[in-house]
């Protein structure tokens, strides 16, 4: 009997396979699943059961979770075509994508998708992407989540993992795409060399999708341009369903040509205008002039040669004394000296001496003395003496001690606090993007590069691009700032959109170094209010309950290898994260946090002097200010401060706006 159930065993061995694995397809394009799952057979003997029993263990496949509202991924880009990302999760696959798009001009919603290609990458996988390219300038985009097809009104945000620019000249416009939608049939109201009179209805008569605008120009013995943004399309508009026209008795005799040109919206804002449609037209008033001269020449000829003599003495010579002469001596006299002189003397003259007199000379004096010297006099000098100098002498002395919460104050980052990224000395960077300011105290060099996406249009008057030193900088845009530059100047296919471009020094980057390195020693000496806690498998645990502040002290070198960090702290507080040692990275891990906004964490390497970040997601704002910085890729949502920066790592705009320990600083007025 127990023979009979090993041979069993062994059919059921060659027939299932004994183990046997299988692993999903991972195909270039939609879906890739990344983990595989795997059964075993086994075989149990049992002496009162001589039933061979099959029992499958099985991995479970791990689950498609959103991709647009984790941060356990990271991408970045490897080459102009190729990318790559890193799933932080344990137990979640999320639903990546890579993708080009056409660029006509600056504007992100001009944008035409070229190419895309979505993946699937699986927990604590990395994955490579790639994608095709057009010969054209083009912006590449490593996202989580769907695809955006059209940028029409929408964009990745938070979504968007990597960005890179390649290829230099902008793509040509999409002419034929747009006009294939609609066209300018005929102009109707006018025919082609038509000799035309009086008020002329001339309507652009539309086929397919309506235009953006109708532009009409006019040329010949008169010249004049109109635009008509709404149909019907009428050269000189319309009120309402009436026509205004374009009265052709009011305006010079001469040959005219009237072209009409569709131009229709191609994504938010790129116009893009078709082939232009005319017709050829005059003006002549001659009619009354070609009329008399054949009557004149025919008929009076014959009368004169034949009735000379007689009709010559008697009758013109009654007629040319008695007629003219009263009608040129009675009429005209009287209409011209009565009417005009009193008109002409008794209005001007009250008018003009009566009503600006009194007007000029009572208004402006009183005001012109009383308000400015109250103003100045009476405001500056309090606030000067009286603010700063409490401040700066009685706070330090208790935070040296675990700080109580109404002991922070706000922001506490000097100016840098105001940029998204801030270094005393040098960045290069290239085929990525700043989303807030960036000032350098040394040198800026960019290359395929954008800055400022993310703030408002300041029209001129926020400096978004600062180098102390030179700035070279090829192919990019500043969106909505001016540039700065402190030494020299090299920019080759930069667009600065809104603002303008000047030499200067609007910071002093030594005062900003100095202010920046002592409060940054000064909060590593701060002993801390939370807990650390280093799990055995890698994790590093920080727990507060401080409603306003939660300081925490990390050691460097377990930061370095720690495979995931936790925050958990009251809702609204703000965290300060000390971390100790002159050789930092944080690489390929995942930060979750419970409660805090990323907004109001300060990491807060106060002795690094190397620092470097690749492949992963910060949460929050990383104070290194005597750290050379290498950025390899991912990306920091908030405000990275050191001492230079080098890479492809993306900096997304979110001040910290949170409060820090109040530090007594030498630097006592910024």
């Amino acid at each position: 009997m127990k023979q009979r159930v090993v041979w069993l065993a062994v059919l059921l061995v060659a027939v299932l396979g004994v183990p046997f694995s299988v692993w999903a397809a991972t195909p270039r394009q939609t879906v890739k699943t990344p983990q595989a799952v795997q059964a075993t057979v086994r075989v149990v003997e049992s002496v009162s059961s001589p039933v061979a029993v099959a029992a499958v263990l099985t991995t479970p496949t791990p689950a498609l979770c959103d991709a647009t509202n984790t941060r356990s991924l990271t991408g970045w880009f490897t080459s102009n075509t190729a990318g790559a990302v890193y799933n932080n999760s344990y137990n979640c696959a999320y639903q990546v994508g890579i993708a080009a798009y056409r660029m006509f001009d600056d504007r992100i919603g001009n944008q035409q998708v070229f190419d895309y290609t979505m993946y699937t990458v699986g927990p604590r996988q990395t994955i490579t992407m790639n994608v095709a390219i057009p010969d054209c300038k083009a912006q590449l985009d490593i996202f989580r989540g769907p695809v955006l097809e059209s940028l029409v009104g929408q964009r990745y945000g938070d979504r968007l993992l990597s960005t890179r620019f390649p290829n230099t000249n902008y793509c040509a416009p999409p002419v034929q795409e747009v006009c294939a939608q609609g066209q300018i049939s005929r102009l109707s109201g006018v025919s082609n060399n038509q000799l035309v009179s009086g008020v002329l209805n001339i309507q652009a008569e539309v086929t397919g999708a309506l235009p953006q605008k109708v532009e009409f120009a006019l040329t010949g013995a008169q010249t004049t341009n109109y635009t008509d943004v709404n149909s019907p399309y009428y050269f000189m508009g319309n009120n309402g369903a009436q026509p205004n026209g374009w009265d052709s008795s009011t305006k010079p005799e001469g040959d005219y040509r009237l072209s009409a040109t569709y131009v229709g919206l191609f994504g938010e804002s790129l116009a893009i205008r078709c082939e232009p449609i005319a017709v050829n037209f005059s003006i002549r008033r001659s009619t009354p002039t070609n009329t008399p001269l054949p009557t004149a020449t025919n008929t009076p000829l014959p009368t004169a040669t034949n009735t000379p003599v007689p009709t010559a003495t008697s009758t013109p010579l009654p007629t040319a004394t008695n007629t003219p002469l009263p009608t040129a001596t009675n009429t005209p006299l009287p209409t011209a000296t009565n009417t005009p002189l009193p008109t002409a003397t008794n209005t001007p003259l009250p008018t003009a001496t009566n009503t600006p007199l009194p007007t000029a000379t009572n208004t402006p004096l009183p005001t012109a003395t009383n308000t400015p010297l109250p103003t100045a006099t009476n405001t500056p000098v309090p606030t000067a003496t009286s603010t700063p100098l409490p401040t700066a002498t009685s706070t330090p002395v208790p935070t040296s001690t675990p700080v109580p919460g109404n002991q922070c104050i706000p922001q506490g980052l000097g100016t840098a606090g105001d940029f998204n990224v801030f270094t005393f000395g040098n960045i290069t960077q290239s085929n990525t993007d700043i989303e807030g300011r960036v000032a350098a105290g040394g040198n800026i060099n960019f290359q395929n590069f954008g800055v400022g996406v993310r703030l408002s249009n300041s029209n001129g008057t926020r400096d978004d691009l600062i180098a102390g030193g030179s700035l070279t900088y090829t192919n990019g845009s500043v969106y909505n700032g001016n540039v700065v530059y402190g030494t020299s100047k090299s920019l080759n296919g930069v667009s600065v959109l809104n603002g303008t471009i000047r030499q200067g020094q609007p910071i002093n980057f030594a005062n900003e170094q100095t202010f920046l390195r002592e409060r940054s020693q000064a909060w590593g000496g701060l002993s801390a209010n939370g807990t650390t806690v280093y799990e055995s498998w890698g994790e590093i645990k920080l727990n507060g309950s401080n409603t306003s502040l939660n300081i925490f002290t990390v050691d460097g070198a377990k930061l370095n290898t720690t495979n995931g960090l936790k925050i958990n702290v009251p809702a609204s507080s703000s965290v300060l994260v000390n971390i100790t040692g002159t050789n930092n990275q944080m690489q390929n891990f995942e930060t979750f946090l419970t409660n805090v906004d990323q907004t109001k964490i300060v990491y807060n390497f106060y002795q690094a002097t190397s620092f470097k970040l690749a492949g992963i997601g910060i949460k929050g704002t990383i104070l290194a200010p005597f750290a050379d910085v290498s950025f390899d890729n991912g990306q920091i949502n908030g405000t990275l401060i050191g001492n230079s920066l080098i890479g492809y790592g993306e900096s997304h705009h979110y001040p910290f706006n949170g409060c820090l320990p109040a530090i007594a600083q030498s630097r006592t007025v910024r």
